[in-house]
């Protein structure tokens, strides 16, 4: 049996099928030998008076030998692929051929068929993995550390699917489908995103963790391609950095807070200086007011005083054309 890989797990798997399909097959041979000759020796006791006995025995359990071997056989001798599967046919731990959905017919305990999905396959990282989810395959957040020595963690999700016209290679390399994600998707991802983050703030972590998707993309599709896999998509979610961002939004609220107390008290002392400008303005009013009301008191007073003067120089001149009348009447007479 060989690999084109060094991941170890693949060749024990294969050897594991191997011995599976050697097992298989003696399990098969004894339980047969053993309906044989147990059926030889009932009808053997069954039938001890008869000379032919023994002959009908041997029959007997050579018959029911081979019937069980060959049922055995016809049922190690076919497999069926599910139309969102697709299968690797292997012989003795070397991949043949690809079968696709349907009934196929293999060697019995010399071949057998390896099944994949092809559906797309969502890797996700959560709090809990043991929670039920919708999500196949599910793992714990990485923990990572800033270029700032602060210490958080990641979520990422990637959605995969297996590459049909290399489905060999994925077998070749890594045996499963779960072996194949472990090793060129999940591994390859936390290397990534450590190597990514451990160079950047925690603050650019958190608002620019959107701008490494495509090199991680680019990244995991380098590193899948040659084992079989197809990577779709892969994303990160927001980072969770706790305590700082605990602290983070603490002074920023304290912040807010603050420029609310100023923004606040400048409205007071904006009514305040609205309620001072008010009494000024009162003020000014009735001020001139009564300015106005003096200023009118004194121009009708001085208005009478001129027309009792005019009125007595009109009299005194009046009493004058009078007197100046009668003298020159005097005068003539």
């Amino acid at each position: 049996v060989t690999t084109d890989t060094h991941d170890y797990i693949a060749p024990m798997l294969k050897y594991r099928e191997v011995g599976e399909s050697i097992g298989g097959m003696v399990v098969a041979v004894v339980i047969a030998l053993v309906l044989g000759v147990g059926a030889f020796l009932i009808t053997l006791f069954s039938g001890r008076d008869e000379r032919n006995a023994p002959g009908v025995g041997i029959v007997v359990g050579v018959l029911l030998a081979v019937l069980w071997f060959g049922g055995s056989a016809v049922k190690a001798s076919y497999v069926q692929v599910d139309s969102g599967d697709i299968g690797v046919v292997v012989n003795q731990g070397k991949a043949v051929r690809i079968v696709e959905g349907g009934q196929h017919w293999v060697t019995p305990w010399i071949e057998h068929v390896a099944l994949y999905t092809k559906r797309v396959i969502t890797v996700i990282t959560v709090d809990d993995p043991n929670v039920q989810g919708s999500e196949q395959y599910r793992t714990f957040p990485q923990t990572v550390t800033s270029s700032d020595t602060v210490q958080g963690k990641v979520h990422w999700q990637v959605q995969v699917m297996i590459d049909p016209a290399k489905i060999i290679a994925l077998y070749n390399q890594h045996g499963t489908l779960d072996n194949a994600i472990v090793q060129s998707v999940k591994t390859p991802i936390l290397a990534k995103v450590r190597d990514e983050v451990r160079c950047k703030t925690v603050e650019e972590i958190i608002t620019k963790i959107d701008q490494l998707n495509a090199p991680m993309n680019q990244h995991l599709v380098e590193r899948a391609q040659p084992s079989g896999l197809i990577i779709i998509e892969f994303s990160f979610r927001r980072p969770n950095f706790g305590d700082w961002e605990a602290s983070k939004h603490a002074t920023a609220v304290a912040a807010q807070n603050a420029l609310k107390a100023a923004e606040e008290a400048k409205v007071v002392e904006a009514q305040q200086k609205a309620e001072i400008y008010k009494a000024q303005t009162a003020a000014q009013v009735l001020q001139l007011q009564a300015e106005a009301r003096a200023k009118a008191n004194v121009t009708q007073a001085e208005a009478d005083a001129k027309i009792a003067s005019t009125s007595a120089q009109g009299a005194a001149d009046a009493a004058k054309i009078k007197a100046d009348a009668d003298a020159y009447v005097k005068t003539t007479t």
